[in-house]
């Protein structure tokens, strides 16, 4: 049947990306005659990227327990000021992803607790929780964890560690791992330490450890390796902005290769590039590869 309250707009323009706007409607009646007059309406063109979404914080090893529920659980952050429903979103690790998530608004500059369906009803009463089947276990002594979109875009990855906690005793379990400023998200081991909350966590608040702590470096490559004749994988320090580390043109290869045909960052951390020449490498010969332009993930 017919939606008589619903219409569709088609517009020759594409809509800005993440820019507020606004529509105006005028002299649409109802069945009753009445029109609207100058009625806004309010609307966003929101596709998000890395890092718009992150893994904030971490319970991977809740037992001895120092005050939170027994079970493990990620918190998530929206670092926009727009809302962003993650509805068919996945968490996962090397091993498999988890089931969609269901539908969510995450309010700008917000947070929500994700966990297994079991531990949802205890970890409610920290904040708005997520249940998620399939929610992918932490190892206690450290994990690849990763936030993947519907359109199946890694927004953000934590490879962690017990050694992230800063603390022997902390580190043994019933304390999170928070990271300290969000606006560092691929900060790594820098950028995360053992909660100080009495309760051993902060699920559902701003972090106990939340500070300033920017990303001051520039990325480096540590080395560069050939997977065969017309491939190379470099290999970088730290997370790279994704989209322009995937510019051929930002790397050179010596002895006459040249420029690649193709560049591509490598997912879940993006800290590695994968290269596609246009020539091949001959054997036994060392060549070198210079690279310009490549930021970090802030």
């Amino acid at each position: 049947l017919l939606n008589g309250a619903l219409v569709h707009l088609v517009f020759t323009n594409a809509f800005p990306e993440r820019i507020h706007l606004q529509m105006s409607v005028n002299g649409v009646k109802d069945l009753s005659a009445n029109a609207t007059n100058n009625f806004p309406v309010h609307f966003t063109y929101f596709v998000p990227a890395q890092n718009d979404v992150v893994i904030d914080e971490l319970m991977a090893d809740p037992a001895p327990l120092a005050g939170l529920p027994d079970a493990e659980w990620l918190e998530l952050r929206n670092t926009t000021s727009f809302d962003i429903n993650l509805q068919d979103w996945r968490m996962g690790k090397v091993t498999g992803q988890s089931a969609p998530m269901p539908a969510y608004m995450l309010q700008a500059d917000s947070l929500v607790i994700v966990c297994t369906t079991s531990a949802a009803a205890s970890l409610s009463a920290f904040g708005p929780t997520i249940a998620v089947a399939g929610f992918p276990g932490l190892n206690n002594t450290g994990d690849l964890v990763y936030l993947l979109s519907p359109n199946g875009t890694i927004i953000h990855s934590v490879n962690y560690t017990d050694e992230w906690y800063q603390n022997e005793l902390k580190k043994e379990g019933g304390w999170s791992l928070e990271m300290s400023d969000t606006g560092n998200p691929c900060g790594g081991a820098a950028n995360w330490k053992a909660s100080t909350d009495n309760s051993g966590g902060t699920p559902g608040k701003l972090n106990s450890n939340n500070t300033v702590n920017p990303d001051q470096t520039d990325p480096a490559l540590l080395h560069a390796y050939a997977t065969d004749s017309v491939h190379i994988v470099l290999v970088f320090d730290e997370g790279l902005d994704s989209v322009k580390a995937s510019n051929p043109a930002a790397y050179v290869v010596s002895d006459g290769i040249g420029i690649p045909l193709s560049a591509t960052a490598l997912p879940p951390l993006f800290n590695r590039v994968g290269i596609l020449l246009a020539n091949p490498l001959l054997r036994n010969k060392i060549y070198s590869v210079s690279v310009t332009a490549i930021t970090d993930c802030v």
